[in-house]
């Protein structure tokens, strides 16, 4: 794949890096989201998008295109939102909290695929 498909399809709402369907999955089991939280972890049993010639980054940077319907999507958000009321936090987002997660699950709700 080249450089520039690369970065359009990673700046797309429906692609996710390991790290944060990892951190998400973290929050739903917190929630005691076992539905959405195997959502989120059958998306990192798929093969990552093939990663450009030179990319160095660890496996945690590699992308994973998320195919959830509607109703999915909202339901994530959700979570999220209540993760964040209750300041629940994973082991790799306690320090930095999770600046960034509501919005990212919003942009994901309202993207047209």
């Amino acid at each position: 794949m080249q450089w520039e498909t690369y970065k359009v399809l990673c700046d797309q709402p429906d692609h996710w890096s390991r790290w944060m369907l990892e951190q998400c999955a973290d929050l739903m089991a917190q929630l005691q989201r076992h539905d959405l939280q195997a959502l989120l972890e059958a998306a990192l049993m798929q093969p990552p998008l093939p990663v450009p010639q030179g990319h160095r980054g660890p496996p945690a940077t590699h992308m994973y295109k998320l195919q959830l319907n509607q109703s999915q999507r909202q339901a994530v958000l959700s979570a999220v939102e209540e993760a964040q009321r209750k300041g629940l936090a994973t082991s790799q987002t306690a320090q930095r909290g999770l600046g960034g997660f509501v919005q990212a699950w919003q942009e994901f709700v309202v993207y047209e695929t």
